[in-house]
């Protein structure tokens, strides 16, 4: 089993070495399959020596989990701009935080299938530590717009519910073809049961 190594930079001029590198990877996904996908490949594709591909990452799974945590933050950092507004109900909120949940899962499918087939006990290496803070303020937003319905159910087991609500549904998105269901649909019906659940 490879180590998952990733080393975030601090300098602007190594940040845009480590975005070229999260940049080729879905090009040379896309060009030459995830067997034959190499770190060499990676980082020429990147315009990067070998070296400079190995001061970031241990290997090529390594660029292709740090690629999926770059692409969900960038999808949260879009509902937390929005969720600064003042005026966005809490419903209008949810759906803007699902539909950017369910836009990850179609445009991510691909890569999403290869972490789950190749390396899922790696998936926990995802940081997701910009994405927390952009999930905190999405949920402080929540709390001035309208205040969340707990009921007298235990909040730790309405969250779980919740998240295997949303899991179920992404995970369907990735595996499973998804003919005669659109986007919309899907943000509909997940919108629907996550307000009836948890809005007052």
């Amino acid at each position: 089993m490879k180590e998952i190594i990733i080393k975030k930079p601090q300098q602007s001029r190594s940040k845009q070495k480590f975005s070229a590198i999260l940049a080729a990877c879905p090009r040379v996904l896309q060009e030459f399959g995830f067997k034959k996908s190499t770190a060499a490949k990676m980082a020429l594709e990147a315009d990067v020596s070998i070296g400079t591909f190995y001061d970031y990452f241990s290997c090529k799974e390594a660029v292709y989990i740090a690629y999926l945590d770059s692409e969900l933050n960038k999808a949260l950092d879009k509902v937390a701009k929005k969720a600064g507004s003042k005026n966005m109900a809490a419903k209008e909120l949810l759906r803007q935080l699902i539909t950017a949940g369910v836009d990850f899962a179609f445009q991510q499918r691909e890569i999403i299938k290869i972490a789950f087939n190749h390396f899922p006990d790696q998936l926990h290496v995802i940081s997701l530590e910009k994405s927390r803070e952009k999930l905190q303020k999405i949920a402080l937003a929540f709390a001035h717009n309208q205040p969340i319905h707990f009921t007298n159910k235990d909040p730790e087991l309405m969250m779980y519910t919740l998240t295997n609500i949303i899991l179920g549904f992404q995970f369907r998105i990735v595996v499973m073809p998804n003919d005669g269901f659109s986007k919309d649909v899907i943000v509909d019906e997940l919108t629907d049961i996550m307000a009836n659940y948890i809005l007052a």
